[in-house]
């Protein structure tokens, strides 16, 4: 009778308090109580490092582990398809018309983050930790593997076939790309991009379509290859028609779309091997052309 009594009075309150599915949602949360962020403000391209740097400090005690940039993005990977999708021709594509990519908004207000636990966090370096980059030269190719399994492969432009005078190091130097093994020594968020044949900083671009646009913000990578320090770097052109070409002076030039998941998918640490194999790659019994000619450079 008792148990009759209490179900009929629960039934009672139902009905006099009509409750909403919000009401019984349920949010969860690990040992600290903290699995969730809700953005404040629009976030920016130009202050999208900051702010994200920002929030993985303000949780890193709260969380018990020491929270990164990398697991956070990659464990809300939405994110990285939003800075994809600040690139000039990926918007161009979608009519839009932008001469200044810093303003374009990554993240939204009222977005959530979901925070990782530790255990996810220890699970996403490890995933991390087992990537590679693979770029073949003549292949004008850069691939990403998770052990075994390609993930990611994208088109590059190479060194040119040249010695060149470099005034930003005074001296001339063999454009050709080299290739070496080793791994992703560090990383810059916001890099100042210099012509290195008369050292002036770059501020404005002109793109393959003649517009000239504000130099957008996209990350560079630096890698340590066969015990130095290289300075080829693995970064992003903003002329998507020298894709597929020798026509740097010495980086890893890719799309800026594509940019974006090469420093996501390989933190500093990450395996990169350069290789230069006229084999890999061929649709057919024929090889690939051999772009780099086989006498040195003669230094003017």
């Amino acid at each position: 009778m008792n148990r009759l009594l209490l179900l009929a009075i629960f039934l009672f309150v139902l009905a006099s308090c009509p409750l909403s599915a919000e009401t019984f949602r349920f949010t969860p949360f690990d040992s600290s109580g903290i699995r969730t962020h809700v953005v404040e403000k629009d976030i920016a391209v130009k202050n999208f490092f900051k702010v994200m740097e920002s929030i993985t400090k303000k949780y890193s005690d709260s969380l018990q582990y020491k929270l990164n940039l990398y697991q956070l993005v990659n464990h809300n990977s939405w994110i990285i398809d939003s800075l994809c999708h600040t690139s000039y021709y990926w918007l161009k594509e979608k009519g839009i018309k932008e001469t200044n990519q810093k303003e374009r908004i990554v993240i939204k207000k009222g977005s959530v983050l979901m925070m990782p636990t530790q255990k996810e966090a220890e699970i996403l370096t490890s995933r991390l930790g087992a990537n590679k980059i693979l770029v073949n030269i003549p292949e004008f190719k850069l691939r990403i593997f998770h052990e075994d399994l390609l993930i990611f492969d994208c088109p590059v432009r190479v060194g040119r076939n040249e010695s060149k005078y470099l005034k930003s190091i005074d001296k001339y130097m063999d454009l050709r790309t080299r290739k070496g093994k080793g791994f992703v020594y560090n990383t810059q968020h916001n890099p100042v991009w210099i012509n290195p044949a008369d050292g002036k900083k770059y501020y404005e671009t002109k793109r393959d379509d003649g517009v000239v646009t504000k130099m957008p913000i996209t990350p560079s990578i630096t890698n340590w290859m066969d015990g130095y320090v290289s300075g080829q770097l693995i970064h992003a052109t903003t002329n998507n028609e020298t894709l597929g070409k020798a026509y740097s002076n010495g980086c890893i030039g890719t799309a800026e779309e594509d940019i974006w998941r090469i420093f996501f998918y390989c933190p500093p640490g990450t395996e990169v091997e350069i290789i230069y194999d006229l084999g890999l790659g061929s649709e057919t019994s024929n090889l690939l052309p051999d772009i780099y000619d086989k006498h040195q450079h003669k230094y003017k």
